[in-house]
């Protein structure tokens, strides 16, 4: 985690811990995360376009972004996500908890996220290209897991 990152996701973590909301930081391989994956965070400081955003949304997955993220064009705000003010960590965590507290919407926002990435190219998209391996090397994301809380998942 880069310095600027890791107090913001020290804080939601302490914050979510209590809702019983789990983070766990582990680069690699993307694919694996994403199929088991509730929602994706990606809270960089600074970002270009990061695909993890989109290769989460082909894989059915409700994204948050932060304001400093290229690929905040992908997310339309309250329908297959959302966008929180960089270094705002508790409108980070209001929307994590939102996730959390509503499996269902949590459902249709992962259905919202597989249409709006149809619209780009979906064969480089597809969860199951073997060169799909950006997450390793664009930075700082997480792909959370609330389904040990919560029996409903959102997949593509």
């Amino acid at each position: 985690i880069d310095p600027q990152s890791k107090p913001i996701v020290d804080k939601a973590s302490k914050m979510l811990e209590k809702k019983g909301i789990r983070i766990i930081v582990d680069p690699g391989d993307p694919r694996r995360h994403l199929k088991n994956a509730s929602i994706l965070v990606q809270p960089s400081v600074h970002d270009a376009f990061g695909f993890t955003v989109l290769e989460a949304m082909a894989s059915g997955v409700p994204v948050i972004v932060s304001s400093n993220v290229g690929a905040e064009d992908c997310v339309l705000e309250n329908k297959n996500g959302f966008i929180f003010q960089s270094g705002n960590y508790e409108e980070l965590a209001k929307y994590i908890t939102f996730f959390f507290d509503n499996p269902i919407s949590r459902i249709e926002y992962g259905v919202k996220s597989s249409e709006i990435a149809k619209k780009y190219d979906g064969s480089f998209f597809n969860i199951d290209n073997p060169f799909l391996v950006s997450g390793i090397v664009l930075g700082f994301v997480l792909a959370i897991g609330i389904n040990s809380v919560c029996p409903f998942k959102c997949s593509g």
